[in-house]
């Protein structure tokens, strides 16, 4: 390969990488929480696949869905412009401004949700180990005082 070829496929790769690398970081995310909720189901893996999805998502419909879905919303709804342009503001407000902040919060929120319940679990089975384990040296050692 030439080194014009090799540089113009460098180039072309990170660019790539650089206007995607959020929707990469979600699907990778994606791709975690879906094994940890295939081995693991409970809340902690599915409110954490459920967040990254919603995030891809939102990241997705910001980026390639806003324009055309507002475009065919408003030829379906609005008749004529100019004398519904009150209705063309809330139609471009709601799928232009409204959602995309819903995607992006609610699909946060499900993510530290997820982690919020996570940390607690891993808590309270940690607790519950010291505990057993101290249950079973008392118990041992009664056996022991017994014999």
């Amino acid at each position: 390969m030439t080194p014009d070829l090799i540089e113009s496929l460098t180039h072309a790769l990170y660019t790539t990488f650089n206007h995607n690398q959020t929707v990469i970081a979600y699907v990778a995310a994606i791709f975690v929480s879906a094994v940890l909720a295939i081995k693991r189901p409970n809340r902690f893996s599915i409110l954490m696949l459920v967040g990254f999805l919603l995030l891809g998502f939102g990241f997705e419909y910001d980026k390639h869905i806003i324009g055309p879905l507002t475009r065919q919303t408003l030829e379906a709804v609005v008749i004529n412009p100019d004398a519904h342009v009150r209705a063309t503001k809330v139609i471009n407000i709601f799928l232009g401004e409204i959602l995309p902040i819903v995607f992006y919060v609610v699909g946060w929120g499900f993510v530290f949700w997820g982690m919020i319940l996570g940390g607690k679990n891993y808590q309270t089975s940690s607790e519950s180990n010291v505990r057993e384990n101290s249950k079973q040296k008392i118990l041992d050692n009664k056996s022991r005082i017994i014999e």
